[in-house]
């Protein structure tokens, strides 16, 4: 599979138009329940975005090309915006947006993450992910387990066979274990070992 020819460019742009957004939801959300949700200035968004993307461009054609690889799958838009917001804390794929609030040296991890999710959304036509997940992993304490065990297992394995960095896949790890889904899923990959689920995943198409 030549999936280096379907790479697409990943645009950092800042998401003004969602921030309004949840700028609005915030203003309904009382003071005390605010903690952690900061809003940044636009103008300090815009400027981590050329540190996040030099970051990026380091580890962007080798991650993009794997993660197509592993998973014998290509990316359908020949461009992804990442909407980087300053009044949102977390990060999602769909639209992709990252919170400015992001560690420069967490991003490319947390990128990689969204981006899977991104490539299993793409091929939604071609492979129904719901059915397969409840198949794949009935031992998933909620959703957000079943969701996160393959996306776990393909990054596990960028980072031990691409990257050669078996601290960062620790540090995710580790960052991941606030949150019960996050640390189920990883708990799954570790008892069943994340080539074995990957392997099995492709045998649905």
């Amino acid at each position: 599979m030549d999936s280096q020819n379907k790479l697409p460019e990943i645009r950092l742009v800042y998401g003004w138009h969602l921030d309004m957004a949840f700028k609005a939801l915030l203003e309904k959300i009382p003071e005390n329940e605010k903690v952690g949700q900061e809003i940044e200035d636009s103008e300090d968004v815009e400027k981590k975005i050329p540190l996040y993307l030099e970051e990026w461009k380091k580890e962007e054609q080798v991650i993009l090309g794997a993660m197509c690889e592993i998973l014998g799958l290509s990316f359908y838009p020949k461009n992804i915006e990442v909407y980087i917001c300053g009044a949102h804390k977390k990060a999602f794929s769909n639209p992709l947006v990252i919170s400015s609030k992001c560690p420069v040296h967490f991003f490319v991890d947390l990128l990689t993450h969204e981006l899977l999710h991104v490539l299993l959304i793409d091929n939604n036509k071609k492979i129904d992910v719901v059915p397969i997940f409840k198949e794949m992993f009935p031992e998933a304490i909620d959703r957000t387990s079943r969701n996160h065990v393959l996306v776990h297992a393909v990054h596990k394995e960028i980072y031990l066979t691409i990257l050669n960095s078996p601290e960062r896949l620790a540090r995710n790890i580790e960052k991941h274990k606030k949150w019960k889904g996050y640390e189920d899923a990883w708990n799954i990959v570790e008892k069943r070992g994340h080539a074995n689920i990957i392997n099995e995943f492709k045998t649905h198409y």
